[in-house]
C-alpha cells in the first residue's frame, strides 16, 4: 500500500474517531442539561448528536421528550417515530410517546403504545389505554360551557387566574416594565385586569405599580373573599416549558396580609414547606381560614396530591391529604375551593389528555365523588388553574390547547344557569306549605317550601340530585332532579299522599365492613298486589322512612353505586311491628373506583353484586301466587354494558363476547344489562373478565347473577392463577402484605389493585399476596388502611430488600 493511501485511511479513521468522541461528548452534555430540566439547551445539543448519528436512539428519544415539554407535540411525535424504529427503544420511552399521541387527539394510536408500555408496566399502561378508549367516545360531545380566549393574552405564557374582588389577577411573561434588567425580563409577574360593562377584559396593569424584586415569579395565587389575605406560590416557571410537575419545577408557598392600598405585608413562608419537594397551588376558602394546596411531599398517594390545612389563631394545622377518590397515583394540582365545591386538575383520572379539570362533591363531610368537567373546559392538552364564580356563572382557566396565542393562555368560561321551580301539592292539587326538601345527599342544605308550596333555585353545569321530600301527615318520597341545560324555568310538581290508613316504618342502611351510616342508598318498595312503587333514599345518618299500606306485601330493593344490591320481602300486617325494615348492611363490590364523570363516559353502570361467595347454588322456592315452583340458579356473570331502555339496541354489537360464554340481555325498568355467563365460581368469572377485557370490553366487571327456570351454566374458561414466584425486582420498595392463602385462585383483591400491582410468592403450602406501593412509606400506610377497610384485618407493611421482606411498623 502506498504511503499516500495509508495517509488517507489514517486521516479518515482519525476524523471518524473525532466525530464519535464529539458526538458522545455532546450526548453527555445534553443529558446533563436534560437532568437539570434545561430542555432548551439540551435540545440544541441533541440536535448536534443526530447530525452526526441520525439513528442514535437515545438522542432521538430525548429530543421527543424535549418537544413534549415544549408542548410542540407534532415535532415530538416525529422524533418518537424515528426513535421507535431503532434498536434499543425501551418500554419506559413509550409512555411520553403515548401521551404525545393522546395530546394530538390520536387516541387509537396512543392506546396501542400504552398497551405496549403495559407489557413492562401493566398498571400504568392499561390505565392510560382505558382512558384513550373513553376519550375517543367523549371528545366530540357538545360542551355545556362557552369558552373564549382572552384578548389580553400575549405570545408568551399567561397563566394562574385568580379573583381579587371584581378584578382578575394573573401571572404573565408577556408584559414588561420599562428599564427592567435582562434577568428580570425573563421572569413572570402579576397583572390585574378589570372588565368593561360588557364583561370584556380591559388592558392589564401591574398589580404592584412599583418594581418589587421579590415579587417576581409569583403565581398561582389565591385571595380570601374579603381581600385581606393572600396565599401565593413562588415559582421557577420558564416561558415555553409546560407547567407540569415532570418539568422539574421547584415551588414553595407563602401567606401574606393585604393592605388597603393593595400592597402585601407580613409575608411568611407556609410552615409546612420543605426541602426536596414542592408545596404550591394555593386556594383559600372564602373566609381565609382553610387552605387547600398541592404538594409532592413524601407521604402522598402519587406525585402531587391535594392537601388541606386549617387556621387556628395564627397557626396552620398539619396538612391532611384528601385521599381517594380526589388524589390518585398521578398528579393532582390547582385546587379551587368555592366554600362548597372543590375543583382541581389531574393527569391520572380519565380525561382527554394532559391535565383535565374535575369537580369533587362533598357528601357527609367527605370528598366522595369526582366528575370530569367535559368538553370546552377540557381539551387533549393541559387544562388547569380553573376558578369559577357561581353567582355570575363565570370562571377562568389556564390551557396550552391548540389555537392559543402563546405557550399558555387564559380562557374565560361562561355557562347559562338552569332554573327550577318545585311545587308541592296534595291529592287534590292544593299547595302544601312548609314541606321539607332535603338536598343533603348531594352536599346541599334542607329547604322548606313557602306559603305557596314552592321553592325555586338555579344550577350551572351538570346537576344530578336525589332529594327527599318530607311533611308530617304525608308519605315521604324521593325525587331525582337532573339538569338538562334548558333555558328558562323548569317546573317540577311533587304530589304527596296522605298517610291515612298507612303506617310509617323506619329503617337504616349501614356500611357492612365498618358499620358506619350509609347515605344516598336508593330504597324502592314495590307493592306486590298492584305494582305501586314508593322510592326514598337514606339520609346522612343512614335512616329512611317508608310509608306503606297495611296488610300488604312489598318487595324492597336497596342500591348504591359501588355497593352490592340487596332485595327483601316484607309484610306490613297491622303495622304493630315497626322493626320489619330493621338495619340493612351494604357491602362494597369488588371493583375499581368508578370513572369520574359529570356525564357517562362509558356504556357501563356501577356493578351490582349480591354477595361475595365463590360457590354456585341452586335453590327451589315457591311463589304463593303461583301453582308451580320456580328454579333459581345462582352463579357469577360478567357485565360488559348497560344500555338505557330508551336507546336503540342490538345484541349483535357484542357478538365477540360469545367466544367467552353465553351472551344475554338482563333488562330492568331503566337499563338493558349485557352480560356473559353464568359461571359456577368467582374464579371462572374472573378469568372470563380478563378474556373479555382483551377483546376490547375494558370496563367489564363481575357480578353475582340469579336467573330462574334452569339457566344453563357456562363452560368453565381457563383460570389465571397468581404466580408462585415473587414478581418484584430487588430494591427498596414498600409492600402491603394482605395475607396468606391456601387457595390463591379464590383471592379477591376487593378493588385494591387500583393502588398498586398485586404480586405473590409461595411460602410452604401458602401463597402470600402483596400489593406494591412504591418507595414512599406514607403511600404504604394509606394502602394498608384501605386494605383494613376492605376486610384484610391482618394487613401490614413490609420492605423488600434484595428479595427479602422485612416487616415495618
Amino acid at each position: 500500500m502506498s504511503i499516500s493511501h495509508q495517509s488517507i485511511i489514517c486521516t479518515f479513521l482519525f476524523l471518524l474517531s473525532t466525530s464519535f468522541l464529539s458526538g458522545q461528548a455532546n450526548l453527555n452534555r445534553a443529558n446533563k442539561q436534560f437532568e437539570l430540566s434545561d430542555f432548551k439547551e439540551a435540545s440544541k445539543l441533541y440536535h448536534k448528536v443526530i447530525q452526526n448519528d441520525p439513528t442514535n436512539v437515545e438522542a432521538l428519544t430525548k429530543l421527543g421528550d424535549c418537544y413534549f415539554y415544549f408542548n410542540q407535540l407534532t415535532t415530538a411525535k416525529e422524533f418518537y417515530d424515528k426513535a421507535s424504529q431503532q434498536k434499543g427503544f425501551r418500554f419506559e420511552c413509550m409512555l411520553n410517546y403515548g401521551k404525545t399521541l393522546m395530546g394530538l387527539g390520536d387516541y387509537d394510536e396512543a392506546r396501542k403504545w400504552f398497551l405496549l408500555y403495559g407489557e413492562g408496566f401493566p398498571i400504568i399502561g392499561e390505565h392510560y389505554a382505558a382512558a384513550c378508549a373513553i376519550a375517543s367516545q367523549r371528545a366530540n360531545e357538545p360542551s355545556t360551557y362557552q369558552v373564549n380566549s382572552l384578548s389580553i393574552n400575549t405570545n408568551k405564557s399567561d397563566f394562574a387566574p385568580a379573583f381579587f374582588g371584581d378584578v382578575l389577577v394573573y401571572a404573565s411573561f408577556g408584559k414588561k416594565r420599562a428599564n427592567e434588567s435582562n434577568g428580570d425580563r425573563d421572569k413572570n409577574q402579576l397583572l390585574l385586569s378589570a372588565t368593561d360593562k360588557d364583561g370584556v377584559e380591559l388592558s392589564p396593569s401591574f398589580l404592584f405599580q412599583n418594581k418589587i424584586s421579590n415579587l417576581y415569579n409569583v403565581g398561582p395565587i389565591s385571595f380570601s373573599e374579603n381581600g385581606k389575605w393572600v396565599a401565593f406560590t413562588r415559582n421557577n416557571f420558564v416561558n415555553g416549558i409546560r407547567q407540569i410537575p415532570s418539568s422539574g419545577h421547584e415551588l414553595s408557598l407563602y401567606i401574606a396580609e393585604v393592605k388597603d392600598d393593595g400592597q402585601w405585608t407580613n409575608i411568611l413562608a407556609f410552615p409546612y414547606n420543605g426541602s426536596g419537594y414542592s408545596t404550591a397551588y394555593p386556594s383559600l376558602s372564602p373566609d381565609g381560614q382553610t387552605l387547600y394546596f398541592a404538594s409532592d411531599r413524601p407521604d402522598g398517594l402519587g406525585g402531587f396530591d391535594i392537601y388541606v390545612s386549617k387556621k387556628t389563631g395564627t397557626e396552620w394545622s398539619f396538612p391532611l391529604n384528601l385521599g381517594a377518590p380526589v388524589n390518585s397515583p398521578g398528579d393532582e394540582i390547582t385546587p379551587f375551593f368555592t366554600g362548597e365545591t372543590l375543583y382541581f386538575s389531574s393527569n391520572w383520572h380519565q380525561g382527554f389528555g394532559g391535565f383535565d379539570v374535575f369537580r369533587a362533591e362533598n357528601i357527609g363531610g367527605n370528598w366522595s365523588k369526582i366528575y370530569h368537567q367535559g368538553t370546552g373546559i377540557n381539551s387533549s392538552r393541559d387544562d388547569y388553574g380553573f376558578i369559577f364564580d357561581k353567582t355570575v356563572n363565570t370562571g377562568y382557566l389556564t390551557s396550552n390547547r391548540v389555537g392559543g396565542k402563546g405557550a399558555e393562555d387564559i380562557y374565560k368560561v361562561s355557562q347559562q344557569a338552569e332554573k327550577f321551580l318545585i311545587t308541592t301539592v296534595d291529592a287534590s292539587n292544593k299547595p302544601i306549605q312548609n314541606v321539607e326538601l332535603d338536598f343533603s345527599s348531594c352536599g346541599q342544605k334542607i329547604i322548606n317550601t313557602n306559603e305557596n308550596g314552592q321553592y325555586g333555585f338555579q344550577v350551572s353545569g351538570n346537576f344530578d340530585c336525589e332529594i327527599v321530600v318530607r311533611k308530617s301527615g304525608y308519605s315521604t318520597i324521593s325525587k331525582r332532579i337532573i339538569a338538562t341545560g334548558k333555558n328558562g324555568i323548569t317546573p317540577i310538581e311533587i304530589r304527596l299522599e296522605s298517610t291515612e290508613n298507612k303506617e310509617t316504618f323506619v329503617g337504616r342502611t349501614i356500611e357492612g365492613n365498618s358499620t358506619a351510616p350509609l347515605s344516598g342508598v336508593i330504597i324502592i318498595a314495590k307493592k306486590l298486589s298492584n305494582g305501586q312503587i314508593e322510592r326514598i333514599s337514606s339520609d346522612v345518618q343512614g335512616y329512611y322512612n317508608l310509608v306503606l299500606d297495611l296488610n300488604q306485601s312489598y318487595n324492597i330493593t336497596y342500591s348504591k353505586a359501588g355497593y352490592s344490591e340487596l332485595e327483601r320481602l316484607v309484610f306490613t300486617g297491622q303495622g304493630t311491628d315497626k322493626s320489619i325494615l330493621d338495619v340493612t348492611n351494604m357491602f362494597p363490590v369488588n371493583i375499581n373506583i368508578p370513572d369520574p364523570k359529570d356525564t357517562d363516559i362509558s356504556d357501563t353502570t356501577p356493578p351490582v353484586v349480591k354477595n361475595d361467595n365463590d360457590t354456585e347454588t341452586t335453590t327451589t322456592t315457591t311463589d304463593p301466587l303461583s301453582p308451580k315452583p320456580t328454579t333459581t340458579t345462582k352463579g357469577f356473570s360478567v357485565q360488559i354494558a348497560a344500555i338505557p331502555m330508551s336507546a336503540n339496541f342490538s345484541l349483535d354489537k357484542y357478538k365477540k363476547a360469545k367466544s367467552v360464554g353465553n351472551l344475554y340481555d338482563k333488562s330492568s325498568d331503566t337499563y338493558r344489562r349485557i352480560r356473559v355467563g353464568i359461571f359456577k365460581t368467582k374464579a371462572e368469572a374472573n378469568a372470563a373478565q380478563k378474556r373479555l377485557t382483551s377483546l376490547g370490553y375494558e370496563k367489564c366487571y363481575v357480578v353475582n347473577e340469579t336467573m330462574q327456570d334452569g339457566t344453563v351454566i357456562t363452560t368453565k374458561p381457563p383460570v389465571d392463577v397468581p404466580s408462585t414466584n415473587p414478581t418484584v425486582k430487588s430494591g427498596n420498595d414498600y409492600f402491603v402484605r394482605l395475607g396468606a392463602f391456601s387457595n390463591p385462585e379464590n383471592f379477591n383483591s376487593k378493588g385494591l389493585d387500583i393502588y398498586g400491582e398485586i404480586t405473590s410468592y409461595k411460602s410452604g403450602n401458602f401463597t402470600i399476596m402483596l400489593i406494591k406501593s412504591g418507595t414512599k412509606i406514607g403511600r404504604a400506610r394509606v394502602i394498608r388502611q384501605k386494605a383494613e377497610e376492605k376486610g384484610f384485618k391482618g394487613a401490614y407493611i413490609v420492605l423488600e430488600q434484595n428479595g427479602t421482606y422485612i416487616k415495618k411498623n
